[in-house]
């Protein structure tokens, strides 16, 4: 048998399964980035919305919040307040005057990026939040920002680099490439006995119809399921019964009419 169905449900399982971790890899390939980026906005404005309920003016009240919110999430924030001068920033190190003083003035210079921060600043309006992404030529490096206005008016900056999300992507592609080849060698081996085991009853099949066509009914078919096969099963052991009869009785009147063909000879005689 070249083509037999175990060879060709075997393929065709195998082929399916082989496709469908070849396309989730390519979908991840191409759309897990997108959409770490898309989960990574959607956090940042969370973020944004939860200092928002907590800040009441004075950024030192709520700084170990902040400190544990850019420890977590790996962001940078800054606070300013309606005339641009800065209230709280994560970097360079909080609380110091020199550091503020160094903020001042990158706010107040046209080359900077914390100028380009500024001007960002006065198109947003109350209530308004503003998500971008931007590359920073100096350090090349890409960042997603959350700007917005909290609720006393105070100028609000968060950002996070996208290089940490980038690596968490394409570490995830790697781990899925290695348990999609893992996947399909297991699953080769769990189809190869599925259809093994799925194949069998129909050569048990085969071989009682082989055996009914030279007139052996001896064997009949153990019938352990209600679904088709064991049905199928039911009717060849109703068959193979059927068939035994009639042959028997065929025998039996064929010897009979034997028996009366000798009576008739003799009385011939």
């Amino acid at each position: 048998m070249k083509y037999s169905i175990k060879l060709k449900l075997f393929t065709a399982i195998a082929c399916l399964t082989l496709f469908y971790v070849l396309l989730s890899w390519v979908l991840n390939s191409l759309l897990l980035d997108k959409y770490y980026l898309y989960n990574k906005k959607n956090t940042l404005i969370e973020t944004y919305r939860h200092i928002d309920s907590l800040y009441k003016g004075d950024a030192e009240e709520i700084s170990l919040e902040l400190e544990k919110l850019e420890h977590m999430e790996g962001l940078h924030i800054i606070i300013l307040d309606e005339d641009y001068e800065v209230k709280y920033d994560s970097m360079p190190k909080r609380g110091s005057n020199r550091s503020k003083q160094l903020n001042r003035k990158a706010f107040n210079n046209p080359n900077s990026a914390e100028y380009r921060i500024r001007a960002k600043f006065q198109e947003i309006r109350q209530g308004e939040i503003l998500v971008e992404s931007r590359t920073d030529s100096r350090l090349n490096l890409s960042f997603v920002n959350v700007l917005s206005l909290l609720n006393n008016g105070d100028f609000i900056h968060i950002g996070t680099p996208l290089a940490p999300i980038e690596e968490s992507a394409g570490i995830a592609n790697k781990f899925y490439l290695f348990t999609g080849i893992l996947t399909i060698i297991i699953g080769i081996v769990f189809i190869f006995l599925l259809t093994g085991k799925f194949t069998k009853p129909i050569l048990e099949l085969k071989e009682i119809a082989h055996r009914m066509s030279a007139l052996d009914f001896s064997k009949r078919y153990p019938v352990k399921t209600n679904d088709e096969i064991g049905q199928l099963g039911q009717s060849i052991n109703s068959l193979s019964g059927q068939l035994q009869k009639s042959i028997m009785e065929l025998k039996e009147a064929n010897e009979k009419l034997k028996e009366d063909i000798e009576k008739e000879r003799r009385i011939d005689e």
